[in-house]
């Protein structure tokens, strides 16, 4: 499972790259944001008993990133997807990733600035955007077979990656698990844009999927965020602690 910390490299990643500068390992990253979550539970819970609360009315534990209990091996390797949003609203402003397993860091490293800069969908994020992005990290689990049944997945739990022929080409496009259900979508609506947004021009998309031999993959995978005003609190602790 991904972790705030994945997300909290993400984006030393890409500050790096605006910055000119060497970016903190994976190892790091996680060893000290580790550290950070435990002394921000225990400020937590000291203001809790106590009453205190940071200047804008939030509680500290409020306004910092809740960890993740589980957390995946630094050593393993895994299909991953790094996605950028722009607040407020939630507006999709990149994302980009592999199903082919990647080793965490070299993999987090390249999406993060991949998905910033060279997504054809959307203009390179600059530094200016920064304050106003949050980085999320899935990490990709628990693959199915290729099923000939379209329908054959969960609305806001799986992950779908479809496959499918039209008029000589072949095609193919995914959807990570929360897409579908953030969009509203059933599962007809889904695979009907997701055949679209893999190039399909059609209205039967059933004669489609059957004619053009279709394969439905699914997968799980939790995706997880963070915004950059918890990534440059951590960032400051960093550099002065």
């Amino acid at each position: 499972m991904a972790t705030t910390g994945h997300c909290a490299y993400v984006f030393e990643c890409l500050v790096s790259n605006f910055q000119g500068r060497k970016p903190l390992s994976l190892e790091t990253v996680l060893q000290l944001w580790d550290e950070w979550e435990s002394r921000s539970r225990e400020a937590s819970s000291s203001s809790s008993s106590s009453g205190t609360s940071l200047p804008d009315g939030k509680s500290l534990n409020e306004s910092l990133p809740n960890g993740n209990v589980s957390s995946p091996s630094r050593d393993g390797k895994y299909p991953l997807f790094v996605s950028y949003n722009t607040h407020p609203g939630k507006v999709l402003r990149g994302c980009l990733g592999t199903f082919e397993p990647q080793r965490l860091e070299p993999g987090l490293k390249n999406f993060a600035l991949s998905s910033a800069l060279e997504d054809p969908r959307f203009s390179p994020i600059t530094a200016r955007l920064l304050p106003k992005l949050s980085a999320h990290v899935t990490l990709l689990t628990n693959f199915s077979e290729p099923s000939k049944d379209a329908l054959d997945w969960i609305v806001g739990f799986h992950g779908i990656r479809i496959s499918f022929t039209y008029k000589g080409r072949k095609m193919g496009a995914t959807y990570l698990p929360y897409v579908a259900k953030d969009q509203g979508w059933k599962q007809e609506d889904a695979i009907v844009s997701l055949m679209h947004k893999a190039g399909w021009q059609g209205k039967d998309w059933q004669k489609t999927w059957k004619d053009g031999e279709g394969k439905l993959t699914t997968y799980q995978g939790n995706q997880v965020g963070l915004s950059y005003d918890d990534w440059h609190q951590w960032r400051e602790w960093v550099a002065h602690r």
